[in-house]
């Protein structure tokens, strides 16, 4: 028995934009009943969508077509790199015929294009790459699909026309994926486990950090695992590391992203003299602005691949493998951690609605706070609303998709479209207005596809972080604020009784008493309405911390030149 190309590729939803190259490959698409073809406004918000849906299912699936189409995609699978989401990228090209005859085709460029030239910018952003030709084997596939799965990076697979219905032996299919990690090397594994255990032994305040790894590399379980083998050791969560494990043990300590923490939770980091980081990126906004002083303290920090050890590197010693033996080994011991829980690991709410003005960010995030449900998804874009979730305290199961590292605005919109795709969750997506305005056409997806969601749409007339950075009343930082937001739903032809205007706290209130909006079912649109500058506390603090504003918008110009941070 054989299966053509197409089918040994597809086992999942997919997520695209047709063109001519790729519309033979779409058929099959099309022909099956096991997969749904969401097709997106343009390629950019469609790969967004597919990283979105990544992140909540596993791993996404994404067809364009060459030049022009995979080029519109590239910043979202840049993003989809750095923050380490596996995704597929399926790119339709030329006929090989056409391709060999070396004719000028459109969507190239023109007599200077080199068939190779597209595909070799992908190397800079995707862990594999398969150009099909007549002799590629389902082996090299998979192995491209191995290397997605188990480095939660994009793939990159250019499908030429004609070869679309190429024949593979379907036995393939019979030898399942090697999706595990590596195997640790076997010699040094145990002498890292010990090495860990005997510096957890004689520091008398250890703490751990779950980082962005212990969101992306599937540890999830051994994470849990490993902070109730160390009962009495506090454990934090980093920016990326945010909804990763459970905030309902007595010995959480919060979110740790250096001085812009909240001043309590700082303190409790300071007092560490050893620190573990599990899947640590050290990127700015992870950080702090690299403000996570460890000077003092001896570090361990566990990667997909391997182990440093105070500054020792121990390849071939992944933390997938390796943690499951740390915990076996800690059951046999008792350690105690002179590091205090902080008392505090939120501001204080308002209770409250004040009768005067618009919506605060404080008393949004209250009510929001006790709106979530476990298992929810939150979906929110690059700024004032990422900043924002970082503050909350999540139920169980509860998981959060923002872009803490790419930070490409208008990143949440689309990926909310991904994640309510794959209809397993709920799905809540806070954007902010000027982000909204960047990828606004997906609401189209939604309606199409009827896709239940809540969307919160947080106008604050413009862009927040941007004014808050530099140039506060410059006219680069502001957009059209004449938008009627609320009218969107109605101009794609959606429900436009599910939507709400919520301009002052007593409505924001009346809303989460609403049946209508409390049903799970259709898109929910509510655009709340807040103070020009109100960017919550984490963006406050970084202007605190930093030195930005200026402009009488407050605390300080930074006039230090050349130093970034």
């Amino acid at each position: 028995m054989s299966i053509t190309l197409s089918k040994y590729l597809l086992a999942r939803q997919v997520f695209g934009v047709p063109g001519d190259f790729n519309l033979h490959f779409l058929d099959n698409i099309e022909e099956d009943d096991q997969l749904e073809w969401i097709g997106a406004t343009n390629e950019l918000n469609g790969a967004y969508a597919a990283d979105g849906y990544a992140r909540v299912v596993g791993a996404g699936f994404f067809v364009s077509t060459c030049g022009v189409g995979e080029l519109s995609a590239l910043n979202a699978f840049c993003g989809s790199y750095a923050e380490q989401i596996p995704v597929i990228h399926l790119v339709g090209t030329p006929s090989t015929q056409l391709t060999n005859k070396g004719l000028i085709l459109h969507h190239t460029l023109g007599p200077q294009h080199n068939p190779d030239t597209f595909p070799r910018i992908w190397e800079t952003c995707t862990v594999a790459q398969v150009n099909m030709t007549e002799r590629t084997t389902p082996k090299e596939i998979d192995a491209a699909i191995e290397a997605c799965i188990r480095r939660n990076q994009p793939i990159y697979i250019s499908l030429p026309q004609d070869l679309v219905n190429l024949k593979f032996d379907a036995k393939a299919l019979e030898t399942p994926l090697n999706l595990e990690q590596p195997e640790n090397w076997p010699e040094v594994e145990p002498i890292v486990v010990d090495h860990i255990v005997g510096l957890l032994k004689e520091s008398k305040a250890p703490v751990l950090i779950m980082d962005a790894g212990a969101n992306r590399d599937h540890i999830e379980e051994e994470c849990d695992q490993l902070i109730r083998a160390l009962p009495n050791v506090p454990y934090f969560q980093s920016a990326m590391g945010k909804s990763s494990v459970s905030e309902h043990y007595p010995n959480y300590a919060g979110v740790y992203c250096g001085s812009l923490s909240l001043e309590s939770i700082e303190k409790t980091f300071q007092a560490a003299d050893l620190v573990i980081f599990l899947g640590h990126i050290n990127v700015d906004l992870n950080t702090g602005f690299f403000s996570c002083d460890t000077s003092k303290m001896k570090v361990v920090e566990l990667h997909s691949t391997y182990t440093l050890v105070r500054g020792g590197r121990f390849e071939r010693v992944g933390m997938k493998r390796m943690l499951p033996q740390l915990i076996k080994k800690l059951q046999n011991e008792t350690i105690t951690s002179t590091v205090p829980i902080p008392k505090d690991l939120a501001l204080p709410r308002p209770k409250e609605p004040s009768a005067k003005g618009l919506v605060s960010y404080p008393f949004f995030w209250s009510r929001v706070e006790e709106y979530i449900q476990s298992g929810d998804v939150l979906f929110a874009e690059p700024g004032t609303c990422g900043f924002g979730l970082l503050d909350l305290k999540l139920p169980e199961k509860c998981k959060i998709v923002a872009q803490y590292m790419w930070a490409s605005i208008g990143f949440g919109t689309a990926s909310l479209v991904g994640g309510a795709a794959a209809r397993t969750r709920r799905c809540i997506g806070f954007l902010g207005d000027g982000s909204y305005q960047m990828s606004f056409g997906e609401l189209s997806t939604v309606v199409r596809y009827n896709l239940p969601c809540t969307i919160f749409l947080m106008n604050n007339e413009g862009y927040t972080v941007e004014k808050y950075l530099h140039g506060v009343k410059k006219h680069y930082n502001q957009i059209n604020t004449k938008w009627r937001y609320l009218e969107t739903m109605r101009y794609f032809g959606g429900d436009s009784e599910l939507t709400w205007l919520v301009d002052t706290e007593e409505k924001l209130v009346q809303l989460f008493k609403d049946p209508k909006f409390l049903q799970r079912e259709g898109c929910k649109f509510v655009e709340v309405r807040l103070p020009e500058l109100d960017g919550g506390r984490l963006l406050t603090q970084v202007v605190v911390k930093q030195g930005r504003m200026g402009d009488d918008g407050a605390p300080i110009d930074y006039n230090e030149v050349g130093k970034p941070y």
